[in-house]
């Protein structure tokens, strides 16, 4: 965290305190959640093609290359939850830096070029004050030396993703689009990009997004979200091993 964000969160803490997104308990200043309630992190148990612990590539080939993930979103949800009703956006900034440093770890001799942010519609972003996918792009960004763009993927007007069923989350990903199209692909073709959400689920998003930048000639494309979901096969074998007491 830089020394200049550090001074306005310790100034800030003073008229409202720093809470725990998952217990709303009191925390540092410094602090983005509690110890106690950070969930267990899952990066090196996924596949890195899918993004799912029990890897789903054959079934759902992607557009993007790579995937970085934090947490399981069962886990994590108490902490994501709040960024979807517009509360505490400390988990996006908590993710943001964890995934900044895996990348970094990994991705250092091939330094991406561009982090963007999967965009929200505008009246959305208006609604909730803040996009909290471009919260992740910036924490990733301080981390990487990367810069961000928000410039590079627009949104139309259309339903929350979260809120859908399977296919109309596959319907729905068609409102995303590339915005000033020419400049754009100037901007990224032959780079490197890291594309950031906050949960990958059916993985359409992502899809589309990624679909739209390859379009545009971006070389690679690396997926960072701060939670995934379990695939079907994953909860089939949860729930066998409740039955089986395990």
């Amino acid at each position: 965290m830089k020394k200049t964000q550090s001074a306005w969160r310790f100034f800030n803490d003073v008229l409202y305190p720093n809470r725990c997104p998952f217990c709303d308990g009191f925390i540092g200043y410094n602090e983005y959640v509690c110890p106690e309630c950070e969930p267990p992190v899952i990066n090196a148990e996924i596949c890195r093609k899918c993004g799912k612990i029990v890897c789903a590539c054959t079934k759902n080939p992607r557009a993007y290359d790579k995937v970085y993930v934090c947490y399981e979103y069962a886990a994590a949800a108490p902490g994501i939850l709040p960024l979807k009703s517009g509360g505490n956006t400390n988990f996006a900034c908590h993710g943001g830096e964890l995934l900044g440093a895996f990348i970094y770890e990994k991705e250092h001799e091939t330094k991406a070029d561009i982090i963007i942010p999967v965009p929200m519609p505008f009246k959305r972003r208006v609604q909730r004050g803040y996009n909290q996918t471009e919260i992740i792009a910036a924490r990733i960004s301080e981390k990487t030396g990367a810069p961000c763009n928000k410039r590079i993927l627009f949104r139309k007007n259309s339903a929350a993703q979260h809120i859908l069923t399977e296919e109309e989350r596959r319907l729905n990903a068609e409102s995303f689009y590339g915005g000033e199209y020419e400049k754009n692909i100037k901007e990224i073709s032959g780079k490197k990009i890291i594309l950031c959400d906050d949960v990958l689920t059916t993985g359409n998003t992502a899809e589309k997004c990624a679909e739209i930048l390859k379009s545009m000639g971006a070389e690679t494309v690396i997926l960072a979200v701060i939670a995934t979901t379990c695939t079907k096969k994953e909860k089939n074998t949860e729930e066998e091993a409740k039955k089986n007491g395990e």
